[in-house]
C-alpha cells in the first residue's frame, strides 16, 4: 500500500507540474498605451496569452494594435524556453532575445537594447531602453481593467473626433464588442481544456481505483492515464476548435456591424450639423430680406401686412432650427455612447470627412457585388465551422463508447443519438443556404440605397438651381419697386419658392450623405475600406487533419 500511495504521489508531482509559479494566469483582453521615444502615447489594445501557455516549440504572436480602424498592428513574438522567455520584435531588430525570469519580471539585452517584461495579475508592462543613452525607446502598459479607457489626448469636454477615430473605438473598445472579447476568449479556453484532456489527468476516483484494484483498477482507469489511445477524445479536441474558430468569426461579424452603426450614426450627425448651418444661414438670409419688406412697407411699396407674414415665416425656420439643435444633442450622446464614450462630455465635435462629387459616381449593379460578398461573409465562414463541429460531435459519440471513463454507452439509444446529430448538421446546411440568400439580397438593398442616393442628388442639383434662378428673379423684382408687388400672392410666391430653395439644398445634403452611408453599407458587405481587417488581436486557432 505504502509503494502504491507513493507512486501515485509521483504521478500526482508530474501531472501538477508547471513551467513557472511566477507565470501568473493574466491571459485575457487589454487596453493600454503605446509611448514612443519622444514620450507621445497611443491608445492600444491588444490579446494577451497566458504566459504559462506560451509553447515551447514555436514563437506565440502578439498583434499591438492602435485603436484606429485603419491602424497596422504592430507584432511581437514571444516563446517560452529553459526557464526563460524569448522575445523579437522590430525594437529589437527583429533579432532573438532571451529574458531570464526573476520574480513578475523577466528581463535580457539585445546588442545595445535591454528589454523587460512585468507583469501581474491585471497588468502587463514592456520596455525597450537604450544601453547607450538609458533613454526608453519604446514601452507599452496595458491594464486589463474593466473600465474602458479614456482616449489619450483629448480633453474631455472638447473633444472633435475624426472618422478613423471612432470606427476604431467601436471596433475595439465598444461595450458589445468587449462582452463578445470574453466569449471569445472563454472559447479559446476551452481549446485549452479539450487538449488538457487528451493528455494524461488524474483525480481521486483513479487513486481510489488504482489503490482498491491494483493493475485491474489501473485498467478502469486508462481513460484518464491515456486519454489520447481513444478517437473521441481527439474528435471533442477538433470539435472544441471548430466551434472556437466560429466564435472569432461572429465576433469579426459583430465588429463589423458595430463600426457600420457607428460610421452611419457619423454620417447623420454631420448630415444633420449641414443642415443646421444651412437653416441657420437662410434665417439670417430671410432677416435681410425681412428688413426691406419693412421699408418697402412704410413708403407703400407693398401691401400693409407683408412685413408681419414674412416674419411668421423667419419664426417658424427658427422653431425647426430648435428641434434640429436638440435632435443633435442625443445624436451626440448616441454616437459617445457606441465607442464607449461619456454621453455628455464625449464628444464636442465631428472631423468633416470628404465627399465625392457624386454627378461622376457610376451605380452599382447587384450582381457585380452579391457573390463577392458570400464568399467574404464572416456569418457563412462561422456557419460552416460549426458543421464541422456537429460533424465532429458525431464522430465523437459513434467512438465514446470505447474510453473506460466516458459517460457515452452503446445502447438502444445509440443510433437515435447519431441520428439526432446528422439532423443537426443538415439543419446548419440549410441555415448556411438561408444566409447566402440574405446576403444576396443585402447586396440588392445596398444596391438600391446606393443608386437611389446618385438619383436623389442629380434632382437635387437641378431643382435647387431652378429654384434659386426664379427667387433670384422674384428679388429683383421686389427692388425694382414694380406695380405686382401690391398683388398678395407676390409675397406668397416669394415665400414659397424660399422654402423650395431650403427644401432643395437640405436635400442636397441628405442625398450626399446617404451615399456616404450606402457606400459605407458596400464596404462592410465586401469588407473593403475600414472593414478590411475585422479579425485584428482575435486569437486564431489552427485545427490539425480533416477532423
Amino acid at each position: 500500500m505504502v509503494k502504491k500511495i507513493a507512486v501515485l504521489g509521483a504521478i500526482l508531482f508530474l501531472l501538477s507540474g508547471c513551467k513557472d509559479e511566477n507565470l501568473s494566469q493574466i491571459g485575457g483582453y487589454y487596453q493600454g498605451e503605446l509611448v514612443n521615444e519622444v514620450g507621445e502615447s497611443q491608445q492600444i489594445t491588444t490579446s494577451i496569452p497566458n504566459l504559462e501557455d506560451l509553447s515551447e516549440d514555436q514563437f506565440t504572436k502578439i498583434e499591438i494594435t492602435p485603436t484606429l480602424a485603419t491602424a497596422i498592428p504592430k507584432v511581437i513574438w514571444l516563446r517560452y524556453q529553459d526557464g526563460s522567455i524569448l522575445i523579437r520584435s522590430a525594437n529589437t531588430d527583429e533579432r532573438v532575445t532571451p529574458l531570464i525570469i526573476k520574480n513578475n519580471c523577466a528581463s535580457g539585452n539585445s546588442a545595445n537594447i535591454s528589454v523587460e517584461l512585468c507583469w501581474n495579475a491585471s497588468r502587463l508592462s514592456l520596455k525597450f531602453t537604450s544601453k547607450d543613452s538609458m533613454n526608453v525607446l519604446s514601452a507599452i502598459y496595458l491594464s486589463k481593467d474593466d473600465n474602458l479607457l479614456p482616449p489619450l489626448g483629448k480633453q474631455r469636454n472638447a473633444s472633435i473626433y475624426t472618422l478613423d477615430e471612432l470606427l476604431g473605438r467601436a471596433k475595439f473598445l465598444n461595450y458589445s464588442v468587449s462582452q463578445e472579447a470574453e466569449r471569445v476568449y472563454q472559447a479559446k479556453k476551452q481549446v485549452t481544456v479539450a487538449v488538457g484532456n487528451l493528455l494524461p489527468h488524474f483525480n481521486t476516483r483513479d487513486a481510489l481505483a488504482y489503490a482498491t484494484g491494483g493493475p485491474f483498477g489501473l485498467i478502469e482507469t486508462v481513460g484518464d492515464f491515456l486519454p489520447f489511445l481513444f478517437p473521441s477524445n481527439w474528435f471533442k479536441w477538433a470539435e472544441a476548435g471548430h466551434l472556437a474558430n466560429a466564435e472569432r468569426k461572429s465576433f469579426a461579424s459583430l465588429r463589423g456591424n458595430e463600426m457600420n452603426a457607428v460610421e452611419n450614426l457619423f454620417y447623420l450627425v454631420q448630415r444633420d450639423q449641414n443642415v443646421f448651418s444651412i437653416l441657420e444661414t437662410h434665417i439670417e438670409w430671410l432677416k435681410k430680406i425681412h428688413s426691406a419688406i419693412e421699408v418697402k412697407e412704410e413708403n407703400a411699396g407693398i401691401a400693409k401686412g407683408s412685413a408681419d407674414l414674412f416674419s411668421t415665416v423667419i419664426v417658424e425656420l427658427a422653431q425647426d432650427l430648435e428641434q434640429l439643435r436638440f435632435l443633435l444633442t442625443q445624436e451626440f450622446a448616441s454616437i459617445s455612447h457606441a465607442v464607449a464614450l461619456p454621453p455628455i462630455t464625449g464628444i464636442s465635435g465631428l472631423a468633416l470627412v470628404v465627399i465625392p462629387d457624386l454627378a461622376l459616381v457610376n451605380p452599382i449593379d447587384p450582381k457585380n457585388i452579391y457573390i463577392e460578398a458570400q464568399a467574404k461573409s464572416y456569418e457563412v465562414a462561422a456557419l460552416e465551422y460549426l458543421v464541422k463541429a456537429s460533424r465532429n460531435g458525431i464522430s465523437e459519440r459513434i467512438f465514446g463508447f470505447l474510453d473506460p471513463t466516458s459517460d457515452k454507452n452503446l445502447g438502444f439509444g445509440y443510433p437515435a443519438s447519431i441520428q439526432i446529430g446528422k439532423s443537426r448538421v443538415a439543419e446548419l446546411q440549410k441555415r448556411k443556404n438561408e444566409i447566402f440568400s440574405l446576403v444576396e439580397k443585402r447586396s440588392v438593398d445596398v444596391a438600391s440605397d446606393f443608386n437611389a442616393s446618385l438619383r436623389a442628388y442629380n434632382l437635387g442639383s437641378a431643382g435647387l438651381k431652378s429654384s434659386q434662378a426664379y427667387l433670384g428673379r422674384l428679388l429683383r423684382e421686389l427692388q425694382s419697386g414694380d406695380e405686382i408687388l401690391d398683388r398678395p400672392e407676390f409675397l406668397n410666391l416669394m415665400i414659397e419658392t424660399s422654402r423650395k430653395v431650403l427644401r432643395f439644398k437640405s436635400n442636397l445634403v441628405s442625398a450626399q450623405y446617404s451615399f456616404m452611408i450606402a457606400k459605407s453599407k458596400l464596404d462592410r458587405l465586401l469588407l473593403s475600406g475600414y472593414y478590411q481587417n475585422l479579425e485584428a488581436g482575435i486569437p486564431q486557432l489552427k485545427i490539425s487533419g480533416k477532423r
